[in-house]
């Protein structure tokens, strides 16, 4: 009796497994391979150099600060490139754009569809399937306009949610609420798991 218990454990833990890989995969592919707005098909892009970040236009302490604790924690997932932040803005290749959408859109000509029904935005320049420049934003004027208890977990989340979807992880998706990539606005401030595992296998795989 206990060889065909410890035979039926083994199958449902390998069943669970690889059901829960399955289901990473179908959300990797669904969050790369097509686009938030256009939902136009592409192969999955990624940086292949390092990411060097120079933030401009009107960022406070809260945004800024969460930057660098988003960076730090991309770092710790990814192993093939590094992403810093730069004070030089001739040094980098992507910029983190904070103020109005309409200062956006000057900086950012292709955003002018997209910014103005949208607090955070990004928008990056692909070539042959590598990213090689782009920029995203957070409209921190819009954002002083919410409930005073709201205004510093929505900067966190846009600046996670833009930072990390500039780096090749184009979609949203409706089936995850916790995920930073979920379609439905969120205050989610930190990467569940399913993200974690969705960041590492873009980036070293």
């Amino acid at each position: 009796m206990k060889t065909i218990l410890f035979i039926l454990s083994l199958f449902f833990v390998s069943f669970v497994y690889s059901q829960t890989t399955n289901d990473t995969i179908s959300y990797y592919k669904e969050i790369t391979n097509s686009t938030e707005f256009t939902n136009k098909q592409n192969n999955s892009q990624k940086w292949r150099s390092d990411v060097k970040i120079y933030i401009d236009g009107i960022c406070d302490s809260v945004a800024e600060q969460e930057v660098y604790k988003v960076v730090n924690e991309l770092n710790e997932l990814i192993d093939s490139i590094e992403i810093t932040v730069v004070n030089n803005k001739d040094e980098s290749n992507l910029i983190a754009f904070f103020g109005f959408c309409t200062d956006y859109d000057k900086f950012e000509p292709y955003a002018i569809p997209y910014s103005g029904n949208n607090y955070g935005l990004f928008v990056v320049y692909p070539k042959n399937n590598e990213i090689t420049k782009g920029s995203f934003y957070v409209d921190v004027v819009r954002c002083e306009w919410l409930d005073t208890a709201l205004i510093e977990k929505t900067k966190k989340h846009l600046v996670r949610e833009e930072l990390t979807q500039s780096l090749g992880l184009y979609n949203d998706s409706m089936k995850y609420p916790n995920s930073i990539f979920y379609q439905g606005f969120t205050y989610t401030t930190e990467y569940c798991d399913l993200d974690k595992k969705i960041i590492k296998i873009h980036y070293n795989q």
